[in-house]
């Protein structure tokens, strides 16, 4: 019996899946965020 699966796509899926799961992680976890995103419009509007 042959093997009819492509290892190429396989590894490149293994490889993509890896990658966005540490970008995920490193984006939700790591990252400091963006300035002046993580306020209400109002408390910036009071703030000036």
């Amino acid at each position: 019996m042959t093997d009819n699966h492509n290892p190429q796509g396989y590894w490149t899926f293994l490889v993509i899946l890896t990658f966005n799961l540490l970008f995920f992680c490193y984006i939700s976890f790591v990252h400091p965020g963006v300035v002046g995103v993580d306020k209400p419009k109002q408390e910036q509007g009071q703030n000036k």
